[in-house]
């Protein structure tokens, strides 16, 4: 008697599986879902952008200018004290305007006035970048005498006036 129960149990749930496929499932609609178009991502070739590239963050400054005033710094925090000098004489942009890859290195295109582009030759050296800063056209002035400034000088005008503002008035707008 219990086998004949099971088997009318095992037929009849069979019976109600088909009929519940056959007659339901049918019509049971699953809603479509869009997800958003991804944007594409695409390494640094030769296309300006406004951050610092990777590499850059990290590659070790070799200009030969330091002194115990001013210390040895990667590329990141000669743009760090950049941009806060920018910052602290109340320019409402940022000092990096645009990044380039040249062959030799890298291209800093800035909003200062004085300095429009800076050049950073750099290689790898073992495992991690070095940079040299070039000499750069001073745009500002008509002098041939005053017109190229070195980049350990730049380096030191940067860190001198980024490491302390001595504004003591608020900027205008603020």
């Amino acid at each position: 008697m219990k086998k004949s129960y099971r088997s009318s149990y095992c037929v009849f749930t069979k019976l109600l599986l088909v009929l519940t496929i056959l007659s339901g499932c049918s019509s049971v609609t699953v809603p479509s879902i869009s997800l958003p178009k991804m944007p594409e991502v695409t390494l640094m070739k030769n296309k300006a952008t406004h951050s610092t590239p990777r590499a850059l963050l990290s590659a070790r400054i070799v200009n030969t200018g330091y002194t115990d005033q001013v210390p040895k710094m990667t590329v990141g925090k000669l743009i760090e004290y950049a941009e806060r000098s920018f910052a602290c004489e109340c320019h409402r942009e940022r000092f990096v305007k645009s990044w380039d890859k040249s062959s030799t290195g890298y291209v800093l295109s800035s909003n200062l006035k004085k300095f429009k582009t800076i050049k950073f030759s750099c290689e790898k050296q073992e495992d991690e970048y070095a940079c040299f800063i070039n000499e750069i056209e001073n745009t500002t002035s008509p002098e041939l005498s005053q017109r190229y400034f070195s980049g350990d000088d730049f380096i030191k005008t940067i860190y001198a006036n980024g490491r302390v503002c001595k504004r003591q008035e608020p900027c205008e707008g603020y």
